[in-house]
């Protein structure tokens, strides 16, 4: 399996610069995975795979994050869906997203989910991966919503990450 790092302009540029120039007002966000430039993919690997292999086991791994400029408690949404290779200034764009499951930053900075069940037919929930997307090429995004001064389910995009795992495609 390979992974293809996918992350907004501005989170990529705050990767590369390590993630410098505290004080200003920049909110970012990324998968722990891949901060401080030694990538260790193996968690995420064997989950993903022994998912694939097994659906019944479940992909046992959290997607942790790591924030920059987030208050605890904002909101951070994971999702899923084929690639498509589409991308808007700080997002990317999923044709067919599933909504996965759903944490909050801590106070630390860091938010992680729960491992996901792994089913092949819907309806889909949270903590709920359709087995096909553990084939072929699938976009994994996290994205932090700020809750806004409108209507109570009103709430704001302020940061997004994301990236491609890659497998085989399913038979």
């Amino acid at each position: 399996m390979t992974l293809r790092r996918a992350f907004s302009s501005l989170a990529c540029a705050l990767f590369l610069a390590g993630c410098s120039g505290g004080g200003s007002d920049v909110t970012a966000m990324y998968f722990k995975m891949f901060y401080g430039g030694g990538y260790d993919m193996s968690p995420f690997n064997a989950a993903w795979t022994a998912a694939r292999q097994d659906p019944a086991l479940g992909v046992a791994y959290t997607f942790p994050l790591l924030s920059v400029g987030l208050e605890e408690g904002v909101t951070v949404r994971l999702a899923a869906g084929p690639y498509t290779g589409l991308r808007t200034s700080d997002d990317v764009v999923l044709a067919e997203q599933y909504d996965l499951a759903e944490s909050k930053v801590g106070g630390d900075g860091e938010a992680a989910f729960a491992p996901l069940a792994v089913k092949d037919d819907g309806p889909w929930g949270m903590n709920v991966v359709p087995g096909r997307l553990l084939c072929g090429s699938t976009q994994l995004v996290a994205r932090a919503y700020r809750q806004t001064d409108g209507p109570p389910a009103a709430s704001q995009l302020v940061a997004a990450t994301s990236f491609v795992a890659v497998t085989p495609a399913c038979p």
